[in-house]
């Protein structure tokens, strides 16, 4: 009966309706807190897009402003660039690629492909095109591998610097050039790399990402490599140049760890190859993580938590 009383007195004095509307009006506010901390996040993610974003044209003014000089700059000397292509089976791929070299703007060069045991027209075409300039030379090995048949390569090179193209790819028209005119600057660099295109990794509009790495950090080479080969340049006689043919997989990450280890590689914003992935039974398709994390192990990188 008193507990009655009671709330019939609160209820005419209004202070349970007050009572209701504290509550009511602390529900609001903390769904105002809600909807403006999800605000903030949703804010903390466009500045976060907008930046990338913004880094990622910066980066492409930049390298297509080198390529631009690069492609004019003087050239205080004139080395022999040695280009090395490994092929097998990859007859409709293959002379996309040498045309690529063919085509440079840099007229020292020579390109030494081994056809390592290919069972399709590829030897035809191989065949054709070294008819076509003596500057392109032959060599053929009989299933030793990728990283065997690049060995072969380097062994029949005969530049002063060594340049690389997967039979997949293409090379930059201007890229030698750009390799030539840096090193007649930068006369103690050992390796160097530059910019590529990358069909796997798109911009909006599905258009190839300029992907290029402004600084040589060898501990995180260790765990992500993110040098392609095809946009690598190395002295000739540099101690590190040669694969490692006890591997299958990861091949190009592993002498590019080295390189770097050893000291003087140079990052140079030129672009340098086209990367893509049309081709069927490409060396570099996806690996599962126990093969990463072995590899990450062998380089003293950091294992991914996800391996």
């Amino acid at each position: 009966m008193i507990a009655r009383i009671k709330e019939a007195v609160l209820d005419r004095l209004g202070i349970n309706r007050l009572a209701r509307t504290d509550d009511q009006l602390g529900a609001d506010v903390a769904g105002l807190q809600n909807q403006l901390a999800g605000i903030s996040v949703q804010g903390s993610e466009t500045t976060a897009r907008f930046e990338e974003r913004l880094e990622r044209l910066e980066l492409a003014q930049r390298v297509s402003a080198t390529t631009a000089w690069a492609a004019t700059a003087p050239l205080r000397h004139q080395p022999t660039i040695s280009v090395v292509m490994a092929t097998r089976d990859r007859s409709q791929l293959v002379g996309t690629a040498i045309d690529s070299i063919v085509s440079q703007t840099y007229p020292h060069w020579q390109l030494v492909v081994v056809d390592d045991g290919s069972k399709d027209q590829t030897t035809d075409v191989l065949a054709r095109a070294a008819e076509g300039d003596q500057r392109v030379q032959l060599a053929f090995t009989s299933g030793v591998g990728a990283a065997g048949a690049r060995n072969v390569g380097l062994a029949a090179a005969t530049g002063n610097w060594i340049a690389f193209v997967d039979d997949d790819n293409t090379m930059a028209p201007g890229w030698l050039r750009a390799v030539a005119e840096y090193t007649g600057r930068a006369t103690d660099c050992l390796s160097l790399y530059g910019a590529g295109l990358r069909e796997d990794h798109v911009d909006v509009a599905d258009v190839p990402r300029v992907l290029f790495t402004p600084i040589v950090d060898v501990d995180r080479l260790r765990s992500v490599n993110s040098i392609d080969l095809g946009t690598l340049a190395v002295r000739a006689e540099h101690p590190e140049l040669n694969f490692d043919e006890s591997l299958d997989r990861f091949i190009d990450w592993e002498m590019i760890v080295r390189l770097a280890a050893h000291g003087s590689m140079h990052p140079v914003p030129v672009l340098a190859s086209a990367y893509s992935i049309q081709a069927d039974r490409r060396i570099s398709a996806p690996e599962d993580g126990q093969q990463l994390a072995a590899m990450q192990r062998r380089l003293g990188g950091t294992v991914s938590p996800a391996d």
